[in-house]
C-alpha cells in the first residue's frame, strides 16, 4: 500500500538547476552506500570550511578600513565576531541538519571563494585568481541559483572597501558575469522555463488565490518575519507553506510596518552611498540582495518563505550586529560617567557570551526535532498548524508510524491523529492529493472502511489523470475484494477520466475476459493499451490468450509473435504459439514451438 512518498516525489515542482550538489551527493553514496551519518558530517565539514572562508574574507576587507574604536586583539575584530555569531545563529540549522541544505552551503561557500580570489587579483595583479575566480564563481552557481546574487556583492563590497581603479574593479567583476551568462544559458537549454509545470498548484504557488495587492504585503510581512526570526530565532519550523503566513492586506500595520523598514534600509543604502567603510551599507545591500532572489517579487519561488533562503542574507546581519558590539557601544559607553573606568572588553566578553549561550541552547534544540522525519514533522506541525503541507506531512508519519506499532493503544492514538492532520490539510487546500490518497489508506487500513477508501483513491486519479500511486492502491485494494461489478464499474469510471491510461485499460481488458467473457470489451482495451504502450509484454500475451478463446489464432498468432520479440526466452509464449499453430493445423510450426519451449524450460532450470 502506497502513500505518497517515493522515489518519484513530484508534488513540488520548478525549474531547478544544481547538479553539483547532487553529485557530490551521488559520490558520496558510491563510496559509503546510504549512509546518512556521512552526509550529515560532510554537511558540517563544508559549514565549517564555509565559517572559515567568512572570517577571511571579512578580515581581508576590513582590516585597513580603520573602524576599529580601539587597539585590541584579533578575536575582538569585526571579521572574527561576525562569524562567530553566523557560525552559532539557529536559523542556519535547517541548512546544516537537513541533507538538501547542502546546495545552500556549497553555493556560499564556492562564491565566499571567488570573492577572495578577486580580492587577491585586486592587490596581486596576478590575471590566475581572475581565472580561478571564475571556477569558483561557476561551482557556486551549479550549486544553487542563488550564488548569482555575488555579482552585486562582491563588487558593492570592493567599492566601499578596497581603493584601487575602477578599471581594474571592472575588470574583477569579468569572471563573475562570464561565469553567470554560461550557467543561465545552459540552464535555460537544460529545464527551459523557470515556470514550474504545475504553477497553479497552492504549494508550488502559495499566492495562487490572492490578489496582486495580497501578493505584496503578503510578501512584505515575510520580510518583517525574517528580520523578527534574525534578531529573535522562535519559533523556528521547516515549513512556511500555504497558510502557515495567511495572506495579507495593507490594511493591517504589519505589511506597512516592513515596508518602511525596509525602504529606511534602502535609503540609508543611498544616502551613504558615497561614504567608504561603512560596513552597515554594504551590509544592508549583502542582506538585500541575497533575499532578493528569493523575497517571490520578482519570481515565485513556491513557498512564503523559508529558514534556508537568509543562509547567505543572514552573514550582513550578524556583520551589523558585530559592528555595533565593536564599534557603537564603546562609544555610548564613554558617554556614561560611571562606565569610564570599566574595560569595555569585559562588557563585550558578557553580551556576546550571553548572545552565544542562547543561540546555542536554541541551535541543539532544534537539531534534536531533526533527528528524522517523524520528529521533525510531528513537532512542527504544533507551530505550522495552518500549513496544508505540515498537517499532511504529521498526517503522513503518523499513518506510517500506526500501520508498523505493535501496541493496539499506540496505532488507534496514531490512526486517531493522523487522520485529523489530513482532514485538515484536505480542509485548507480542497485538492491536496497526497493527502487525500493517504485518508483513502487510513480509511483502509485503520476503519476498513472501503467505499471510503476508494472514493479517495478515485478521488486523488481525478485530480491528477493517471496518477500511478492511486491506481495501484485500488488494485491493491481489489485483490482481496470478490466484487467484480465493483470493479468494473471502478476502472470504467477511471477509463472515463483517463481514457489513454495503459493500466487502466489493460485492468480493464483483462476484467471482462476472466470475469465477464466480453471479449469484445476485452479485446477493445487491450488492443488501446498496446495502442498506448506497445513496450508491455503482458498486453500482448493477455491479447493472444483472448483472441485465442474466439478461435481467431490467426491474430493470436500476431499478438504473440510480438510479445516474443520483447521476450524471446520467455518458454510460456512459445507454448501459446505452438498451440495456435496446432489449431491452423501447421502441426511443424507447433512442433517446433514445442521444442524451443522445452528447450527454454530446461535452461531455466
Amino acid at each position: 500500500m502506497a502513500g505518497e512518498h517515493g522515489n518519484d516525489i513530484d508534488f513540488v515542482l520548478g525549474g531547478r538547476y544544481r547538479p553539483l550538489s547532487v553529485v557530490l551527493l551521488a559520490f558520496e553514496y558510491e563510496l559509503f552506500g546510504a549512509n546518512p551519518h556521512i552526509n550529515h558530517f560532510v554537511n558540517i565539514l563544508l559549514y565549517s570550511i564555509n565559517i572559515v572562508i567568512i572570517f577571511i574574507v571579512l578580515a581581508d576587507l576590513f582590516t585597513n578600513s580603520k573602524i576599529e574604536p580601539f587597539d585590541t586583539q584579533w578575536y575582538y575584530a569585526i571579521a572574527f565576531i561576525a562569524s562567530v555569531l553566523y557560525a552559532a545563529h539557529p536559523i542556519h540549522t535547517e541548512v546544516v541538519a537537513n541533507i538538501k541544505g547542502r546546495d545552500e552551503i556549497m553555493t556560499m561557500l564556492f562564491a565566499l571563494v571567488a570573492f577572495k580570489l578577486i580580492l587577491t587579483y585586486l592587490d596581486s595583479d596576478n590575471i590566475l585568481f581572475l581565472f580561478l575566480s571564475f571556477i569558483a564563481f561557476f561551482l557556486s552557481l551549479l550549486s544553487k541559483e542563488n550564488g548569482i546574487t555575488f555579482i552585486a556583492i562582491i563588487p558593492s563590497a570592493i567599492y566601499f572597501f578596497k581603493d584601487k581603479p575602477i578599471k581594474k574593479n571592472l575588470i574583477s567583476l569579468v569572471p563573475l558575469v562570464l561565469a553567470a551568462l554560461i550557467f543561465l544559458y545552459l540552464r535555460s537549454k537544460i529545464i527551459g522555463s523557470w515556470r514550474p509545470a504545475d504553477y497553479y498548484n497552492l504549494l508550488n504557488n502559495p499566492f495562487v488565490n490572492a490578489t496582486e495587492s495580497q501578493r505584496f504585503a503578503t510578501i512584505a510581512y515575510t520580510l518583517l518575519l525574517y528580520l523578527k526570526l534574525l534578531l529573535f530565532p522562535h519559533p523556528l519550523t521547516w515549513d512556511y507553506y500555504p497558510y502557515h503566513i495567511p495572506l495579507y492586506n495593507w490594511n493591517s500595520y504589519k505589511p506597512v510596518f516592513a515596508l518602511l523598514i525596509y525602504l529606511s534600509m534602502i535609503s540609508y543604502v543611498i544616502i551613504t552611498l558615497r561614504n567608504r567603510n561603512n560596513i552597515i551599507s554594504w551590509s544592508i545591500i549583502l542582506y538585500l540582495s541575497a533575499l532578493s532572489i528569493v523575497s517571490n517579487i520578482f519570481f515565485v519561488v513556491g513557498v512564503f518563505m523559508s529558514e534556508r533562503f537568509i543562509y547567505i542574507s543572514s552573514l550582513g546581519f550578524t556583520i551589523i550586529l558585530a559592528y555595533l558590539l565593536v564599534c557603537v557601544l564603546p562609544s555610548c559607553f564613554k558617554r556614561i560617567t560611571r562606565f569610564r573606568t570599566m574595560r569595555y572588553s569585559i562588557f563585550l566578553n558578557f553580551a556576546l557570551g550571553m548572545i552565544l549561550v542562547l543561540y546555542s541552547f536554541k541551535t541543539i534544540s532544534r537539531n534534536t526535532v531533526w533527528k528524522n522525519n517523524f520528529t521533525l514533522f510531528t513537532n512542527d506541525v504544533l507551530i505550522s498548524n495552518n500549513s496544508a503541507k505540515s498537517l499532511y506531512t504529521a498526517g503522513e508519519q503518523l499513518l506510517k508510524k500506526a500501520v508498523d506499532e505493535k501496541d493496539g493503544s499506540k496505532s488507534v492514538e496514531y490512526f486517531s491523529l493522523s487522520k485529523k492532520y489530513l482532514q485538515r490539510a484536505i480542509e485548507i487546500y480542497p485538492r491536496y492529493r497526497p493527502a487525500i490518497l493517504d485518508l483513502g489508506v487510513l480509511y483502509e487500513k485503520f476503519h476498513k472502511d472501503i467505499p471510503s477508501a476508494l472514493y479517495c483513491y478515485k478521488f486523488s486519479f481525478l485530480l491528477k489523470p493517471g496518477y500511478d500511486k492511486a491506481l495501484n492502491n485500488i488494485n491493491a485494494l481489489f485483490q482481496n475484494n470478490p466484487d467484480i461489478d465493483l470493479q468494473i464499474n471502478t476502472f470504467e469510471e477511471l477509463y472515463s477520466i483517463a481514457p489513454d491510461n495503459f493500466d487502466v485499460n489493460y485492468f480493464l481488458g483483462k476484467l471482462y475476459f476472466f470475469y465477464r467473457k466480453d471479449f469484445n470489451k476485452s479485446i477493445f482495451h487491450l488492443e488501446r493499451a498496446i495502442q498506448i504502450n506497445p513496450s508491455k509484454i503482458n498486453a500482448f500475451k493477455d491479447l493472444g490468450i483472448v483472441l485465442g478463446s474466439t478461435e481467431n489464432f490467426e491474430k493470436a498468432i500476431i499478438a504473440f509473435e510480438s510479445a516474443r520479440k520483447l521476450s524471446p526466452l520467455d518458454p510460456s509464449i512459445y507454448s501459446d504459439l505452438s498451440i495456435c499453430y496446432r489449431k491452423l493445423g501447421k502441426i511443424e510450426k507447433a512442433a517446433e514451438m514445442d521444442e524451443v519451449a522445452k528447450q527454454l524450460k530446461k535452461k531455466t532450470f
